[in-house]
């Protein structure tokens, strides 16, 4: 498990792509119901960036699944797995991350809780990928005033905190992110049910 929430549970799994013979490296994210417009946005702000280099790979927008000790099937999304999360991403991959959130901005979402831990970071290539859109929002959403651009300042601004606090604790940069977990945990609770990928031309299937 990468992160559990009372509002939602994020896996690292392994899913079978069934068209392809190979085992895809994915993250599932489930939400609870009380956060379905969280997961609304997430999605939307996803949509909107399709395929833009330096943003995680949406795969599935529509899964369902079961927790164990819950009835119900939480809803969730998954993306392609993108890389290793530091504590705090080095100078050169923050000023990469800057590139990103400006061509988001551009695209029109804001990104909404920009921080090291919402970022992958390949230490041998420098390739910097942003996820996790739970706060994000879109120009669509908040439309072209100026509350869209407030949100893309706050992105900068934590953006620049980030930077600040990377050129002063050198030693702190490119450290794993041990509180989310080196190994992966299996997803038990629904260990070899079938996941739909909706309009996806996949068929995954749990392991």
């Amino acid at each position: 498990m990468l992160q559990r929430h009372p509002d939602w549970v994020t896996w690292k799994a392994q899913l079978w792509d069934t068209a392809s013979g190979t085992w895809e490296d994915v993250v599932i994210k489930l939400y609870s119901e009380a956060e379905l417009e969280r997961y609304h946005n997430e999605v939307e702000c996803y949509r909107t960036l399709e395929a833009m280099a330096g943003v995680a790979e949406l795969l599935s927008e529509e899964v369902a699944l079961p927790l164990d000790g819950e009835e119900r099937p939480r809803v969730g999304l998954v993306v392609r797995w993108a890389g290793l999360v530091y504590d705090l991403v080095p100078p050169a991959g923050l000023r990469q991350a800057r590139q990103i959130l400006e061509e988001m901005h551009r695209r029109g979402v804001a990104h909404g809780d920009v921080a090291s831990s919402n970022m992958t970071y390949d230490a041998e290539t420098g390739k910097v990928v942003l996820f996790d859109f739970s706060e994000g929002l879109t120009r669509a959403m908040l439309g072209h005033g100026a509350a869209f651009l407030d949100a893309c300042t706050c992105d900068l601004e934590a953006l620049a905190l980030e930077e600040a606090f990377a050129a002063a604790h050198p030693e702190k940069c490119a450290c794993y992110l041990t509180a989310r977990g080196s190994v992966a945990q299996p997803f038990q609770a629904a260990k070899g049910t079938p996941v739909a990928i909706g309009a996806s031309d996949r068929a995954w299937q749990l392991p």
